[in-house]
């Protein structure tokens, strides 16, 4: 294991209970130590004690920026990388993600060019993106996932989860890979964000069993059908939820 693969310790700043949740249960998954704070003043006096910094841009009494500036005037907290995250910036990165996707890049250039707007404009901005390119005649997929959610294969016998990894977008790494699957005629392809399966004290992994076991009782069911039950099973949910649910059909000549 390298330093940079080594676990860190990594305070987690957000005032909205359930995204600071979703980042300190991924983060504790990937063997790190996490200290959460909900407001500016809580950040300041524990960003002592960490290596990392995941902050919001939009907090209750100052903003991201100050408390990054503070952070950085501070001769003994100066060197530790502060990461800001904004809803904002989300926007702006769509737009670009349909612009590159129009000039007909693949999904790998497509990651590499998103994630050069985040260094060159938002420094210190990361995001979760999963790019899934599928020729509906061959069903071939090819994805690229960078730090989101990995997507779930259903067939007639079983379910199985792809793309799993991945570094988020607004990293000085970046290298993604592309993994190719088949998706069979009459198959499902779904994709979802982790507001769907993200419960507080539930392990992220028994949600995600949970999901796949539902998807592949259901398959056979219509897609409306199958993405309301999908939807059902775990109630009402803390953030919001997208899910995406692509029926193959078969190609008649």
């Amino acid at each position: 294991m390298t330093d940079a693969d080594a676990p860190a310790t990594v305070l987690v700043v957000d005032d909205d209970e359930a995204k600071r949740y979703i980042l300190t249960s991924w983060l504790r998954r990937a063997g790190h130590t996490v200290i959460e704070a909900a407001t500016g003043r809580e950040a300041l006096d524990t960003v002592g004690a960490v290596e990392l910094v995941l902050l919001d841009v939009n907090l209750p009494d100052m903003t991201g920026y100050e408390v990054c500036r503070q952070i950085k005037g501070n001769p003994r907290t100066a060197a530790v990388p502060v990461v800001q995250v904004s809803a904002t910036v989300m926007g702006e990165l769509r737009h670009a993600l349909r612009a590159f996707a129009i000039e007909g890049h693949s999904p790998l250039a497509i990651t590499g060019l998103v994630n050069e707007v985040l260094r060159r404009y938002h420094l210190g901005v990361i995001a979760t993106l999963c790019l899934v390119l599928l020729d509906p005649a061959s069903g071939e997929l090819q994805v690229v996932n960078c730090g989101h959610m990995p997507l779930l294969l259903v067939d007639g016998t079983s379910a199985a989860y792809l793309g799993e990894g991945g570094l988020l977008l607004g990293l000085p790494m970046h290298e993604p890979h592309v993994q190719t699957a088949f998706l069979p005629a009459g198959g499902t392809m779904l994709l979802m964000t982790d507001g769907l399966v993200e419960e507080r004290g539930v392990f992220l992994d028994v949600n995600l069993e949970k999901l796949r076991v539902a998807a592949q009782e259901v398959n056979r069911a219509d897609v409306e059908a199958f993405s309301n039950h999908l939807m059902s099973i775990f109630g009402p949910r803390q953030d919001d939820v997208a899910m995406i649910a692509v029926r193959r059909t078969p190609v008649t000549r």
